[in-house]
């Protein structure tokens, strides 16, 4: 019997256009009405969240790819990277000219481009990058925009604050380079162009299998839906893995079940094709 269900945001919860369908807005109300747990399980951090879920209440949230997870009143992961490992990343962005985004508890800091992104300018724009943007293309098109983020850069030598996550534009074909200066940490993508640097150890599934047993919740009780590369790890740990009809090729590979794309309700028709809505 499924008691909790996660969703991914980008590409699965949310249609092309940002929004999400009346459809799943009304299968998640069953859900919770039923008593089952529907939560968040994301790459984005809180404070991308707030002007996103349409305002559709959830229980739980899984943010920063598992290193930070809570519901209204509890926090049951908070896994930070050390100091020296966010020294080291600022250090990295300023010599290669990276554009680098932070991810705190409660905002973003570093490249200005990326954060001006979660106010939908850098999404208007990617939407004209080719799919499989070259890192030597991607490095013109950043170099024509400006440094955009080495004061703040240089300001995060000296934080002490906790961050969770760095967002990081980087071609996919670097990732050998960047694994090789940042040993003690994991990475994961949503694109071929965004890498997304974690803690060691950290991934989606960490945090929902975390916050599921405070609840006495099993593995085989839990249903995730995703989309991309980084939702791979929770789709193969879930009792029921759904890959949305949009989601990558390897994608699908993992999942239990494909179900229609994140435009054409896809969330509704897994839902009922597990007959989980009364």
């Amino acid at each position: 019997m499924i008691k909790a269900v996660f969703f991914d945001v980008d590409g699965t919860l949310l249609t092309n256009q940002s929004q999400i369908l009346p459809s799943t807005k009304q299968a998640i109300k069953q859900l919770q009405k039923q008593g089952i747990l529907c939560g968040i399980a994301t790459g984005r951090g809180p404070s991308q969240l707030k002007n996103r879920l349409d305002n559709v209440t959830f229980d739980l949230f899984v943010t920063y790819n598992g290193q930070l997870a809570y519901n209204e009143t509890t926090t049951f992961v908070s896994k930070p990277f050390s100091q020296e490992i966010v020294h080291a990343i600022a250090k990295y962005s300023i010599k290669e000219k990276k554009q680098t985004v932070f991810g705190f508890s409660d905002e973003l800091k570093g490249s200005y481009y990326m954060t001006q992104g979660e106010k939908g300018w850098l999404k208007k724009i990617s939407n004209l990058f080719p799919k499989n943007i070259s890192a030597s293309f991607l490095k013109k098109v950043l170099r024509l925009l400006g440094s955009g983020g080495q004061g703040t850069y240089k300001k995060l030598l000296h934080t002490t604050e906790p961050v969770y996550q760095c967002m990081m534009v980087s071609d996919i074909r670097e990732q050998s380079a960047l694994s090789t200066s940042f040993p003690d940490c994991d990475f994961t993508r949503s694109s071929s162009y965004l890498v997304d640097i974690l803690p060691k150890n950290g991934a989606k599934e960490k945090g929902i299998q975390a916050v599921c047993a405070a609840y006495g919740i099993t593995q085989e009780e839990i249903m995730v839906f995703g989309d991309s590369w980084n939702d791979i790890g929770m789709l193969s740990y879930a009792g029921i893995g759904v890959a949305m009809g949009n989601a990558l090729t390897e994608v699908k590979k993992s999942a239990n079940y494909v179900t229609s794309d994140n435009n054409h309700d896809g969330i509704m028709n897994a839902l009922h094709y597990y007959q989980l809505l009364n």
